[in-house]
């Protein structure tokens, strides 16, 4: 069992013996010779990237075969290739207790090698019930002449995960690789490359806010940056999405969220990792595991329900040692949050708000004489109103955003309903 700090390299960690040890048995592994390795991971987009790592790895061992089932594909044609020989299965719980349930090509006989990835996110996704099934059936029909390694990989050692660990683990080895030498079984690890910050903005001010700090890097010259922006609810996604790629024109937008359909996730998910540089507006469902190359910023615009979903969040960067910043949003009446995160030792500095809008100077205001940050912040911020108010399609998507934005993160105990302005609500 492994618990390390988020982007510290896990998937590697256990990739690199995996197949060391496979490649290594003589006479050479064929495809005939049926499934030698199961590795299960909460989401599409990671099995994808992992399966992606195992192709580049396996480079030199052609004899060793990857697959990946997750869904979004016919289960006839997954079933062909399970006929045709894997010897590495890659893939997500619902999909994988489905072929073990009901095709009787998939064999776990001859299995010497079972890997349960992000299992903390396994359960907060609601798989203990098929992680739990599948161990039953491969228990069931293994041959015990044949060791098998089992690893569970965890960011958080929760009172789940370590009953996870129960079911799937035998006289196991505990390797600690977190950063933060705590022994609470909450234990967040945070990067030690990772600078962190939080921003203090009311309502009526957030959204030039969160401008100034997209264009600061642009400000630094550092045209490769990339950002990923998690946003509290789906609609809120689109929405400003939509919004900012309308009137900040020199920023590259995307967006991800569970409401997209697999084709379009998955074609965010390769455009952004290939681009040099550009902002991801997201939900949790890009926040755990997905290595995304060249990620500098974390931005969190709303806060996350506990300082366990933040560390999930900030994990996207300061990744295998490359440094990192991460910015919290907050409003003032929100600032008791950083005490909780300090409760778990994770230590953030605020940005002044004033700081941030300084950047926005760094915009072309046509026909404009802009002397001061507070002038741009508000030529800026009538250019949002502007927008909204001329497009009904963005209309429709801020009434949407802000209605499940209560509906579903105030009801959650973050915010404070009873200090909103409504009319100043960005």
């Amino acid at each position: 069992m492994v618990q390390s700090e988020t982007g510290s390299g896990k998937t590697f960690a256990y990739a690199v013996p995996l197949i060391e040890s496979l490649h290594k048995i003589r006479p050479k592994l064929s495809r005939t010779d049926g499934l030698r390795a199961l590795i299960i991971l909460p989401t599409r987009e990671l099995a994808l990237q992992t399966y992606e790592n195992f192709i580049k790895l396996l480079k030199p061992y052609t004899w060793l075969v990857p697959g990946m089932f997750t869904g979004g594909e016919k289960r006839k044609s997954e079933k062909a290739r399970m006929r045709k020989g894997i010897t590495i299965l890659i893939g997500t719980p619902g999909r994988l207790l489905d072929h073990a349930q009901n095709t009787k090509s998939i064999s776990f006989k001859s299995l010497q090698w079972l890997i349960i990835d992000e299992a903390d996110r396994m359960l907060d996704l609601g798989y203990e019930k098929d992680i739990t099934s599948i161990l039953s059936i491969i228990n069931e029909h293994r041959d015990e002449s044949i060791p098998r390694q089992t690893a569970l990989l965890s960011a958080t050692l929760s009172e789940g995960v370590q009953r996870l660990a129960g079911l799937s683990l035998k006289d196991h080895v505990y390797i600690d690789a977190s950063s933060i030498g705590d022994t609470d079984s909450e234990c967040l690890a945070i990067p030690d490359s990772l600078l962190q910050y939080y921003v203090l903005a009311p309502p009526k001010l957030r959204l030039v806010t969160l401008s100034g700090v997209l264009l600061q890097k642009l400000q630094k010259g550092q045209i490769s940056s990339k950002t990923l922006v998690f946003m509290a609810t789906q609609d809120m996604v689109d929405f400003y999405t939509e919004l900012l790629t309308t009137v900040l024109t020199c920023l590259t937008m995307f967006k991800l969220h569970g409401n997209m359909t697999q084709v379009e996730r998955m074609e965010v998910f390769k455009s952004f990792k290939a681009a040099n540089h550009g902002v991801l507006f997201c939900t949790d469902v890009a926040s755990r595991g997905l290595d995304l190359p060249l990620v500098d910023r974390i931005i969190q615009y709303n806060a996350p329900i506990t300082p366990t979903d933040y560390v999930h969040r900030v994990g996207r960067t300061a990744r295998v040692g490359q440094k990192g910043e991460a910015t919290l949003f907050l409003t003032p009446h929100e600032a008791m949050f950083i005490a909780k995160l300090q409760d778990h030792s994770i230590i953030a500095s605020e940005l002044k708000m004033d700081k941030c809008l300084t950047s926005i100077l760094t915009m072309e205001f046509e026909g404009e004489h802009v002397k001061t940050a507070e002038m741009a912040a508000n030529i800026l911020q009538s250019r949002f109103e502007t927008a909204v108010l001329e497009q009904d399609r963005l209309h429709e998507l801020g009434c949407n955003g802000i209605y499940y934005y209560f509906h579903n993160h105030i009801i959650k105990g973050i915010g404070n309903v009873d200090y909103l302005s409504l009319s100043n609500t960005r």
